[in-house]
């Protein structure tokens, strides 16, 4: 098959799950002999003032008409998409209908859309457990849902990697008229199994933003007393200069600030507890698989795709509560065998979420669409 990638998250400069899963695919893809070419646009949001987003957001409905000569110039059998801000909303379908029209109606591309977060109805990709502003934001998505939703046009397939997206996304009249099926995203590999430290660790890998959770994480670990066990911390964000914690010299709490994906894989070889203490609706989080990989026990918020994630292989928490979180600590700390039932919960996670049963589903599904 030849595969034409369009993202705007991409090795080597990814940025969070979706570039990850967008290579992890195109990989394997490419070495069981598909012909592969990905076309990457990375929007720069992080850099615009919230007025020059929005103009940047209206723009954005448009296609990219050099994206999309790009593409057929390369001539794809099929185009397979992932997250589009910056690569204009309309690029895909456009590119569908010139090829179509060029061969007049004898050829088409078939177009597979992977879904990642909400950011077709939501721009900013985040939906709050515990949103205010309801009515607004109701009718700010609505806005989005109708403009984003003629824009994009009608994919041939969706690939979601969690029931909860994907209704989500119907709920809001999205793919409406195309097959859809339910894609894990990969985990590379299982990182190997060593045996742990010896000290209690709690890790936690993400950004520090009030809107993931980590003060509610620092509230819960504080409430352990002193004989907390270390806190870890990966990442980078704007409560590094707002919370006490970091300006204070406590031994058990260790900032490592942002580490390259190898180095995390590396502190999960000790096993601490990892927590996503997350108050966003988040879809599925790379950290939970990698951490059940590494045989790491896990604690996350009970929020959007988490609980068909992680199942009943780790301890789920209301989103933003304190005394919850700091409950399922202690027995996270205290748990030293896991039971049978939670290894087999774990083991069933990672046979569906194996990078080659995954890319065996994707492309038998491409070629019998073809």
């Amino acid at each position: 098959m030849r595969i034409a990638i369009l993202t705007n998250d991409y090795s080597p400069q990814t940025r969070g799950g979706c570039g990850v899963v967008a290579e992890m695919q195109a990989r394997v893809l490419k070495q069981r002999g598909h012909e592969i070419q990905t076309f990457v646009s990375d929007p720069g949001l992080e850099k615009r003032s919230p007025w020059r987003r929005l103009y940047f957001h209206w723009r954005d409905l448009s296609a990219r008409q050099d994206l999309v000569q790009r593409i057929l110039d390369w001539n794809p059998e099929i185009l397979l998409t992932h997250n589009l801000t910056g690569c204009g909303w309309a690029t895909p379908q456009t590119v569908c209908r010139k090829a179509w029209l060029a061969q007049s109606g004898a050829k088409k591309i078939v177009w597979a859309h992977v879904l990642h977060d909400v950011q077709l109805f939501e721009p900013s990709g985040k939906i709050l457990a515990h949103e205010s502003w309801r009515l607004a934001r109701k009718i700010w998505r609505k806005f989005w849902v109708r403009s984003r939703r003629r824009a994009l046009g009608m994919s041939n397939i969706v690939f979601s990697p969690t029931v909860w997206l994907l209704d989500l996304h119907k709920k809001y009249g999205f793919f409406q008229t195309a097959k859809t099926f339910i894609l894990p995203n990969p985990i590379s590999q299982v990182t190997s199994v060593v045996p742990g430290s010896g000290v209690p660790e709690i890790l936690y890998v993400g950004r520090l933003d009030p809107d993931k959770g980590f003060q509610i994480l620092v509230e819960a670990w504080e409430k352990l007393g002193r004989d907390k066990p270390r806190l870890r911390v990966v990442g980078q964000g704007e409560l590094v200069r707002e919370l006490p914690i970091f300006r204070a010299q406590d031994p058990n709490f260790i900032y490592c600030g942002s580490l390259p994906h190898e180095q995390v894989l590396e502190l999960l070889k000790n096993k601490p507890v990892v927590v996503v203490p997350s108050l966003v609706c988040e879809n599925q989080p790379t950290i939970i698989l990698e951490a059940l990989a590494a045989d790491c026990r896990v604690i996350a918020s009970e929020v959007g795709g988490i609980p068909e994630t992680l199942d009943s292989a780790g301890w789920l928490v209301a989103a933003g509560d304190v005394e919850a979180l700091a409950i399922a600590l202690k027995r996270a700390l205290g748990t030293q065998i896991i039971d049978p039932q939670t290894e087999r919960a774990r083991q069933n996670i990672l046979e569906r979420h194996g990078v080659e049963a995954v890319v065996d589903e994707l492309e038998s599904i491409l070629k019998s669409n073809l």
